[in-house]
C-alpha cells in the first residue's frame, strides 16, 4: 500500500493490482469494500499536506496568516499503518483482512477525537528589552471567555494599558513556559479558580496597583515554583490561611498598602527571605508568626497599628538583617541577637530589652517615650538615634560597651546635665541640640575624633575647650548663653547656624562669628538667677490657675444655693399640696425625707471634697518642699503628680549613683588594702635580705681585718729579712 497526493491538499490511498485482487479473492461483500474506501478517503481529508519525510503526528488545524502553536493530534489512520508488503513480504488473506479492519477502526477513532481549535482573541507580537511578550489595549469584563496566543513564545510576559476585571486562567494556559508575569495597574478584582494550574514554571508575579479584596485558599494552586509576589497597593482585606501553603519556594512577599488586619500564615514557607506588609491595619503579630521561617532576612511592618510584637521569636534567626516597625503603637521592644538594622521610631516605647551580645549596627528609637538611655552590649553598633524622647540625664559611660559607635543623636530631649563626657573615641557625629543643657564637663578628650557637633538651642555657657577638638569640621551653636571669653572657635571650623542681632538676649551681643555671647562675671550664678525668675513666673502662672479653679469651686457653691432654693420651693409646694388634698400627704412626706437624705449626702460630699482639697494642698506643699530639698527645678504648669514622679525618680537616681560611688570606693579601698598587704610582705622580705647583707658585710669586714693582720705580719718578716736579700749580713728570720 503506497501514498498518493491529490492536489497537495489531502492524502488518498491507491492500491496496486496485486493488493486489489487479493482483497477481491477474500470474497468481501461489495458494500463493505466500498465503505472502507470511502472512509479511507474522508479520513485522508482531515490531514494537511506533508512530505514523505514528515513525522506521523501532524497539526490538527493550521490557520493561514497566524503563526501560532496549536495542539498536535496523532493519526492512527490507514497512512499510519505499514503492511508486510511494504517490506517485501507475502501477505495471507487473514493478514490483509485484519489490516483492513484495523485501518477502518483507526479512521473512525481519529474522526471522533478531532476538535476544532479556538482562534485567540489576543496574539502577542510586541516585545522589548524587558519582556519577551507584551499585550496592550485589552478590555476584559469577565462576561465571556478570553483566549491568548503567542507568536514567538516567551518567559517574561506583560499586559499594559488594559483593564481586566478578572485574572483569567487562559492567560497562564497560553504560556506554560512563563517565568515572570507583570499584571500591574489592570483593575483586577478577582482571581479565577485554578488560574495558576498550568503556571508551574512561574517565578515572579507582579499584581501591584489593582483592586483585589481578598486572596482565597488555593488561589495559587499549581504555581509551585513561585518565588516572589508583589501585591502592594490593592484593597486586600484578608488572605486565606491556605492561600500560601502551596508555595514552598516563596522567597519574597510584598503586601503593603492594603487593608489587612492580620499577617497571613507563613508556616509552610520555609524559604521565605523578605516580607513587606507596611501601611496596613495590622494591630497584633502572633508570637509564633515567624517560628518556621528560619531563613528570614527582612521584615517591613511600619505604618500599621501594631501594639504587640514580641521580637523574641526572631532571636534564633541568624540571617536576619533588617526589621522596620516604625509608626506603630508598641510600648516595649526586644532586640534580637543577629539583627543588623532595627527601626522602631514613632512608637510609644518605654523599655528596651535584649539578651547577651547583640550584632546590631544601626538602631533608630527616635520619637518614643524613653526616659533613660538603654544599656546595650552591642560591639558592632555604629548609629544610635534617641531623638525626641524624654531623657533627662545623659551619662556617656553607658556607651562603653559600644566601641564602634560613630553617630549619636539625642536631640529634642529634656537633658539638663551631662554627667560625663567619657564617650567612645569612635564617635564622629554628636547631636545634643534642643535640650536644656547648662553645664558640660571640661574634660572631653574622648570627643577628639568628633567631626560634626550640634549644640544649638540649649542654655550652654561653655562646652569643653574647643581647642582640644582638633577634628571638628562643623558645629552648631545658636540659641545658647555662651560666655564670650570661652567661645573662641577657629575660622577653619564651619558654623552651620548663626544668630541674628534680634535673637540675642538682654546683655548679649554678636561676636565675630555671628554667635550671641555675654560677658559674665559669675556666669552660672547669673544663669541660675534667670532660672529662678522663670520659676517665679511659673509660680505666678500656677497661682493664676489656682484662682481660676477657685472660681470654678465658687460657681459650684452657687449651684448649692440654687439647690437650697429649689428645696424651699418644693416645701412650699408640699404644704400647698397638703392643704389642697390629704390624699397626697404621704407621698409628699416621702419626697421630703428623700430630699433630706440627698441634702445630707450633699453635705457629706462637700466635707469630703474640702478634706480632699486640703490633702492635695498639703501634698503639693510637701512635693514642693521635697523638690526644693533635692534641687529639682519646677517646670511651668506641670501637674503635681508629675512633679512627684520627677522627685522620686531623681532621688532614686541619686541613691543609685551614690551606691555606685560607694561600690567604687569600696573597691578602691580593697585594692589599697591588698596593695598594702603586698607591700608589707615585700618590706619583710627586704628586711630579711638586709639582715643577711649586714651579716655578710660583717663577715667580710672580719675577713678583711684578718687579711690586714696577716699582711702586717708579712711586712715585718719582709723588713727583717731585707739585709739578707740585698747582700748584707744578717740573720734571716724564719
Amino acid at each position: 500500500m503506497k501514498r498518493l497526493q491529490f492536489f497537495g491538499s489531502f492524502e488518498a490511498v491507491r492500491f496496486e493490482k496485486k493488493n486489489i485482487l487479493t482483497i477481491a479473492n477474500m470474497k468481501v461483500p461489495g458494500i463493505i469494500f466500498l465503505s472502507w474506501c470511502i472512509l479511507a478517503a474522508s479520513s485522508a481529508n482531515g490531514y494537511s499536506t506533508r512530505s514523505k519525510g514528515q513525522p506521523q503526528n501532524v497539526l490538527d488545524n493550521q490557520q493561514s496568516g497566524n503563526d501560532i502553536d496549536v495542539r498536535n493530534r496523532t493519526s492512527n489512520g490507514l497512512d499510519g499503518e505499514r503492511t508486510d508488503n511494504d517490506v517485501g513480504g507475502n501477505n495471507t488473506e487473514e493478514q490483509n483482512t485484519a489490516s483492513a479492519v484495523s485501518a477502518d477502526e483507526s479512521s473512525r477513532e481519529g474522526r471522533a477525537n478531532w476538535k476544532p481549535t479556538r482562534r485567540p482573541d489576543h496574539i502577542c507580537r510586541a516585545r522589548n528589552q524587558e519582556y519577551d511578550c507584551q499585550f496592550e489595549n485589552i478590555l476584559f469584563r469577565g462576561d465571556h471567555p478570553i483566549y491568548f496566543g503567542q507568536q514567538n513564545g516567551g518567559k517574561k510576559i506583560s499586559i499594559t494599558k488594559s483593564e481586566l476585571n478578572n485574572l483569567p486562567k487562559s492567560f497562564f494556559d497560553a504560556f506554560p513556559e512563563m517565568e515572570s508575569a507583570n499584571l500591574e495597574s489592570l483593575k483586577i478584582n478577582y482571581i479565577e479558580p485554578k488560574a495558576f494550574q498550568n503556571a508551574g514554571k512561574l517565578q515572579n508575579l507582579f499584581i501591584r496597583k489593582n483592586r483585589l479584596r481578598q486572596i482565597e485558599g488555593g488561589a495559587f494552586q499549581g504555581a509551585q515554583s513561585l518565588k516572589m509576589i508583589m501585591a502592594t497597593e490593592n484593597e486586600i482585606e484578608s488572605i486565606d490561611p491556605d492561600a500560601l501553603n502551596v508555595l514552598p519556594n516563596l522567597q519574597q512577599l510584598y503586601i503593603g498598602r492594603n487593608k489587612l488586619k492580620n499577617l497571613p500564615i507563613l508556616g509552610s514557607n520555609g524559604e521565605l527571605l523578605k516580607i513587606g506588609a507596611a501601611a496596613n491595619q495590622i494591630n497584633l503579630i502572633e508570637d509564633d508568626q515567624f517560628s518556621n521561617n528560619y531563613k528570614i532576612q527582612e521584615i517591613f511592618l511600619k505604618e500599621n497599628q501594631i501594639s504587640h510584637f514580641d521580637l523574641r521569636q526572631l532571636n534564633n534567626k541568624q540571617n536576619l538583617t533588617k526589621v522596620d516597625v516604625s509608626y506603630n503603637r508598641m510600648t516595649t521592644l526586644f532586640i534580637p541577637n543577629y539583627i543588623k538594622v532595627l527601626s522602631a521610631k514613632n512608637n510609644s516605647i518605654t523599655s528596651i530589652t535584649h539578651h547577651g551580645q547583640s550584632s546590631i549596627e544601626k538602631l533608630d528609637l527616635s520619637n518614643n517615650e524613653l526616659i533613660e538611655v538603654p544599656q546595650l552590649t552591642a560591639e558592632e553598633l555604629q548609629s544610635l538615634d534617641l531623638s525626641n524622647n524624654r531623657i533627662e540625664m545623659l551619662d556617656f559611660r553607658v556607651f562603653s560597651k559600644m566601641p564602634k559607635l560613630t553617630q549619636l543623636n539625642v536631640k529634642d530631649n529634656k537633658l539638663f546635665e551631662l554627667n560625663s563626657l567619657r564617650a567612645p573615641t569612635s564617635i564622629t557625629e554628636l547631636n545634643l541640640s534642643n535640650n536644656k543643657l547648662i553645664y558640660a564637663p571640661k574634660d572631653c578628650k574622648s570627643l577628639e575624633n568628633v567631626q560634626q557637633l550640634y549644640l544649638d538651642h540649649n542654655d550652654l555657657v561653655h562646652f569643653c575647650n574647643f581647642d582640644t577638638l582638633k577634628n571638628v569640621k562643623q558645629v552648631s551653636l545658636s540659641k545658647n548663653n555662651w560666655d564670650c571669653t570661652k567661645i573662641n572657635i577657629e575660622y577653619s571650623v564651619i558654623i552651620t547656624d548663626t544668630d541674628s542681632r534680634n535673637a540675642c538676649k538682654t546683655g548679649a551681643f554678636l561676636n565675630a562669628r555671628n554667635i550671641c555671647c555675654r560677658n559674665f562675671r559669675r556666669p552660672y550664678n547669673e544663669i541660675y538667677n534667670e532660672l529662678l525668675t522663670n520659676t517665679k513666673d511659673s509660680e505666678y502662672s500656677n497661682q493664676e490657675e489656682l484662682k481660676r479653679s477657685c472660681l470654678k469651686q465658687t460657681s459650684s457653691h452657687t449651684n448649692g444655693n440654687n439647690l437650697n432654693h429649689v428645696k424651699n420651693e418644693i416645701n412650699k409646694q408640699a404644704q400647698s399640696a397638703d392643704k389642697a388634698s390629704q390624699k397626697h400627704g404621704q407621698a409628699m412626706q416621702q419626697k421630703q425625707s428623700e430630699i433630706y437624705r440627698i441634702n445630707q449626702e450633699t453635705s457629706q460630699l462637700e466635707d469630703i471634697h474640702r478634706q480632699t482639697n486640703e490633702t492635695l494642698r498639703q501634698l503639693k506643699l510637701e512635693i514642693d518642699k521635697q523638690r526644693s530639698k533635692y534641687g529639682v527645678i519646677k517646670q511651668g504648669l506641670q501637674d503635681p503628680q508629675d512633679e512627684l514622679t520627677r522627685v522620686v525618680k531623681f532621688v532614686k537616681e541619686r541613691n543609685t549613683f551614690k551606691q555606685s560611688l560607694i561600690g567604687e570606693r569600696d573597691q578602691e579601698i580593697k585594692q589599697h588594702e591588698n596593695k598594702k598587704e603586698d607591700l608589707s610582705d615585700e618590706i619583710e622580705e627586704k628586711k630579711i635580705k638586709i639582715e643577711a647583707l649586714k651579716k655578710e658585710i660583717r663577715d667580710k669586714k672580719d675577713a678583711i681585718k684578718a687579711k690586714k693582720a696577716d699582711t702586717k705580719l708579712l711586712d715585718k718578716k719582709l723588713k727583717a729579712n731585707a739585709p739578707a736579700i740585698h747582700g748584707r749580713t744578717g740573720t734571716v728570720t724564719k
